[in-house]
């Protein structure tokens, strides 16, 4: 890890989606994994759930990993990111997380609209999150979370940034 994070404890974490199809969670556990961030799904519509999540979240937490989740957004406006947040909650459902429910921003067409325009979907999304009694976060890679989402809200919402690697991808989380 980078020694700017010698004086701080490190965690090594998994993202998790149906890209990696079938799991070894007790291997994951065992190579010294902390925790899990797992896609609950993408977008706006039902047929959207990440077909792996349910999967992922049970033997994940069978194996003693916490886990968080994250839906990767595709919204266009407010009301597809309303869409996306209601969505996330209902696949979530009764489960119980450790960590939070992260909104994944990365998409081009998002980031080209402007920091205004990302940071009014992250803070609705996080808000009905909240609003549902989970902890929100956003989950984006550093450069587009410093340029595209406004200084305020990044204080105020619990991040996690994707670090390019191979399958499954490292995580860090900073609250």
């Amino acid at each position: 890890h980078n020694a700017r994070f010698n004086k701080l404890e490190v965690l090594n974490g998994v993202d998790i989606s149906a890209w990696q199809e079938k799991v070894n969670w007790k291997k994951i556990k065992n190579d010294g994994i902390d925790f899990a961030i797992l896609r609950a799904g993408y977008g706006k519509n039902a047929n959207q759930e990440d077909a792996y999540f349910a999967t992922n979240f049970k033997n994940a937490t069978a194996a003693g990993l916490p886990v968080g989740i994250y839906w990767y957004s595709y919204a266009k406006s407010v009301a597809d990111v309303e869409k996306e947040a209601r969505l996330c909650l209902q696949v979530l459902g009764s489960r119980t997380l450790d960590l939070p429910v992260f909104y994944d921003l990365e998409e081009s067409n998002q980031l080209n609209k402007g920091k205004a325009f990302c940071t009014q979907l992250v803070e609705h999304f996080c808000s009905i999150i909240a609003a549902a009694g989970h902890t929100p976060g956003l989950y984006m890679s550093r450069s587009p979370l410093l340029d595209y989402i406004e200084q305020e809200t990044r204080a105020a919402t619990p991040y996690g940034w994707r670090n390019t690697a191979p399958k499954p991808a490292s995580t860090t989380v900073i609250t």
